[in-house]
C-alpha cells in the first residue's frame, strides 16, 4: 500500500470510524451469542447495547465529522466509510426493533445510501449540496447548512431512538411516540433523496 493511502487510513477521523465499527461489532457479537445459546437478553443488557450503539452512531459520528473538517482530512474514502458504518448500524438497530416495517425501512435507507455513495465518488459537488440545490422543499430544508438545523437533529435522533426504544422496552412507550414524527420526516426525506438522486443521474445521462 502506498504511503499516502496509509496516511489517509490513519487520519484521526478514520480512527474514530474504526472505533465506531468496533462498538457495532461488539453489539452484534453479544446479541448473536445470546441468541445462539438461548440466553434471555435482560433489560440491563439491552440498555448496555443501546448505550454502545448510541455512542457509535451519535456521539462518535459527530466527533468523526468535526475532526475531518477541523484537520482538513475530508476524503472520499472517509465519506464512503462513514456512510457504510451509518448504514450498517441503522440496519442492526432496525433489526433489533422487531418492527414489521423494519425490512422496508432498511431497504429504503440502503437505496438512498448507495446513491449518496455514488455521488461521493464523482468529482462534482457534495451530495448534500446537490440535495439543497435540486431537492424537493422538505429535503432542501432538512439539509440546509446552518449552525443548528433543529429539524435535521430531531429527525436523525428520532430515527435512531425509536427502534432502540422498542428494543429496550419490548413495546411502544412514550419515547416511541415522541420520536414518531421525526421518524416520519426522516423517511419522507429519504424518499426525496432517492427521487432527487435518480433525477440528477438521469439528467446527466441524457446530457451525455
Amino acid at each position: 500500500m502506498r504511503p499516502a493511502a496509509t496516511k489517509i487510513l490513519l487520519y484521526p477521523c478514520n480512527l474514530v470510524g474504526y472505533g465506531r465499527l468496533s462498538l457495532l461489532a461488539i453489539s452484534v457479537a453479544v446479541v448473536a451469542l445470546y441468541s445462539y445459546v438461548g440466553w434471555p437478553i435482560t433489560i440491563m443488557l439491552r440498555w448496555g447495547i443501546a448505550t454502545l450503539l448510541f455512542i457509535s452512531l451519535l456521539i462518535l459520528d459527530v466527533v468523526d465529522g468535526y475532526l475531518a473538517r477541523k484537520l482538513g482530512h475530508a476524503t472520499k474514502f472517509g465519506a464512503v466509510f462513514e456512510q457504510t458504518i451509518d448504514l450498517l448500524t441503522h440496519t442492526f438497530v432496525w433489526t433489533l426493533s422487531g418492527l414489521a416495517l423494519a425490512p422496508f425501512i432498511i431497504a429504503l435507507e440502503w437505496t438512498a445510501g448507495l446513491f449518496a455513495a455514488a455521488f461521493t465518488l464523482q468529482p462534482q459537488q457534495h451530495w448534500k449540496a446537490a440535495l439543497v440545490e435540486d431537492g424537493p422543499w422538505l429535503v432542501r430544508v432538512y439539509f440546509r447548512p446552518m449552525r443548528l438545523n433543529l429539524l435535521n437533529v430531531y429527525s436523525n435522533i428520532a430515527h435512531f431512538a425509536l427502534p432502540l426504544s422498542l428494543f429496550v422496552g419490548g413495546s411502544a412507550s412514550l419515547a416511541t411516540y415522541l420520536m414518531l414524527p421525526g421518524l416520519l420526516i426522516f423517511e419522507i426525506v429519504t424518499l426525496g433523496m432517492i427521487y432527487t438522486f435518480a433525477k440528477l443521474l438521469l439528467a446527466e445521462n441524457m446530457g451525455d
